[in-house]
């Protein structure tokens, strides 16, 4: 973990200005010190200059005064404002990463967009999802970026980490260093990588199923991250775990159709599988050889037209017509 000294000076004009209290003091005492340089200046110069300068002595403190006045007065109107403005920048950022899920199927590249969409809006350096595997019990990591530490070699169980602690509780968190060393304390769990003062993690929930958790972390400063951060990042995930929901069905779907595939050449007879639209969805090398289908016809996949084919190589086509035809209605019955 980095010297958060570099990051002093930034971190006491950002605490300044998050307490109206600390502001108002901090003008006033600006306001005090500049009137006694004027002083000090009106002193020196010559008689002949002092009336202008008095004119603009009065006129620094209205400058000084009115924002001063602007925000005792206004301040509720700015923070509407302030809220206002970002939450249309969260909203164009949600729209963004559905466009994204719409033109994207590579999982990395669509986590990688993400990625960059929250960063529009929030502090996103350190991001990292990491996917469960209910069979193996641990986590995989499609996505990982971290200015200290580097992507996971293999799948690890995390156990005692924030990470198993988010996926555990299904719930979002913000975890900054003193709630961190409370729940060491409580053996929930234990540092993991690099301590981090600013830590969030959003579960990933599919079908009311935790199935992952997306990690945001600053490694410098406290209380980067806050409770309508909260709120965007759980829209953000909600459309991330429908979208790794959807991309494990298809990769499933694939995995079945090649063992399927795998089947069908493996046996001796010719095989040829229909849908329920008469479409033909699969066939074995050995049924392509032992009808002599040409590939034109293959490339139809019409049951009908296929059927006919056939029916024109036999000696006796009519008994095996009501042959299949009984197989087909009985399908119909049971499906």
């Amino acid at each position: 973990m980095n010297n958060p000294s570099s990051h002093k000076s930034s971190k006491i004009a950002r605490e300044v200005f998050k307490s109206p209290g600390r502001l108002v003091i901090s003008l006033i005492l600006g306001m005090f010190v500049i009137d006694i340089g004027i002083t000090f200046l009106l002193r020196a110069l010559p008689i002949s200059y002092k009336n202008v300068a008095g004119l603009l002595d009065g006129l620094l403190l209205v400058i000084l005064i009115g924002p001063l006045l602007y925000f005792l007065v206004f301040r509720p109107e700015l923070k509407y404002l302030v809220n206002n403005m970002r939450l249309q920048k969260e909203d164009q950022i949600l729209y963004e990463i559905t466009e994204g899920m719409t033109s994207t199927s590579n999982l990395e590249e669509l986590l990688k967009l993400i990625h960059e969409s929250i960063s529009k809006v929030l502090y996103a350096e350190n991001c990292f999802f990491a996917l469960y595997d209910d069979e193996t019990a641990r986590f995989s990591f499609p996505y990982f970026v971290d200015k200290y530490d580097d992507p996971p070699a293999e799948d690890l169980s995390l156990e005692k980490s924030c990470t198993a602690y988010i996926f555990k509780k299904g719930k979002s968190m913000l975890i900054p260093g003193d709630v961190f060393l409370k729940l060491v304390d409580e053996g929930e769990v234990e540092l993991v990588g690099s301590f981090s003062p600013s830590w969030v993690g959003i579960p990933l929930k599919a079908s009311s199923k935790t199935i992952g958790v997306m990690v945001l972390q600053h490694y410098e400063e406290e209380n980067i991250y806050d409770e309508g951060h909260l709120r965007f990042l759980d829209s953000v995930a909600s459309q991330v775990a429908n979208v790794i929901e959807r991309k494990r069905a298809e990769e499933e779907l694939e995995r079945s159709v090649s063992l399927l595939a795998a089947t069908l050449e493996a046996v001796a007879e010719g095989i040829a599988v229909v849908d329920k639209s008469m479409k033909i969805t699969h066939y074995n090398q050995k049924f392509v050889e032992m009808w002599e289908i040409p590939e034109s016809l293959l490339k139809e996949r019409d049951d009908a037209k296929l059927r006919s084919f056939m029916f024109n190589k036999l000696s006796n086509p009519d008994k095996y017509k009501n042959i299949t035809e009984q197989i087909y209605k009985v399908e119909e019955k049971t499906s």
